[in-house]
């Protein structure tokens, strides 16, 4: 009987500490100080660049065959600027509308400087191609401000180059498409 009662006193003592144990911490977990901390974000358009006016260079009427040399036409990168010959292109006519590209760049800060970068050369068709133009912006390159309201617009203009002996093969509509790329940290 005697080893019941020690038994008892085991179990009664492993119990009490249990007990003893829980409440005690129980008590440490209510004294832990507690905040609440408030999560923002604000959301803003990042800036954008749209390219609505494309440069054009008008019908370019050019004899078959050899003609000495590459041509050259030229539009300058400005709001009014139309298709012209380089010197020593006089074997190009030109019709039909011409006329510069534009893009607009909105969305970025008051007076946030920007630079817009563009492709050395791009070709009017893939692979083997009689035209290829060289773009040029209106802000040469440069770095320049946006207006008051985070807003600007740079004309693309450029020389395209005609290659020399043209195949009837070659006299079709071209168009492709140039990156305008936008430098917010120039």
């Amino acid at each position: 009987m005697m080893e019941w009662t020690k038994m008892k006193q085991r179990r009664l003592i492993i119990a009490g500490s249990a007990a003893a144990f829980v409440l005690a911490s129980s008590n440490a977990w209510a004294d832990t100080p507690r905040a609440d901390l408030d999560v923002k974000a604000t959301l803003t358009a990042a800036m954008t660049i749209e390219c609505n006016r494309a440069l054009n260079f008008g019908e370019l009427i050019v004899p078959v065959g050899d003609r000495g040399s590459v041509d050259v036409v030229q539009i300058e990168a400005g709001e009014d600027a139309k298709a012209e010959t380089v010197d020593g292109s006089e074997n190009v006519s030109l019709a039909g509308d011409s006329q510069s590209g534009k893009c607009t760049i909105s969305g970025g800060d008051d007076g946030q400087k920007i630079k817009i970068a563009l492709p050395d050369e791009v070709k009017l068709k893939e692979g083997e191609s009689p035209l290829s133009v060289a773009p040029e912006d209106s802000k040469e390159g440069e770095k320049f401000e946006l207006d008051g309201s985070g807003e600007g617009s740079v004309h693309i203009g450029g020389e395209l180059e005609i290659s020399n002996d043209l195949s009837s093969g070659d006299f079709q509509d071209y168009e492709t498409s140039l990156t305008v790329e936008v430098n917010d940290d120039p």
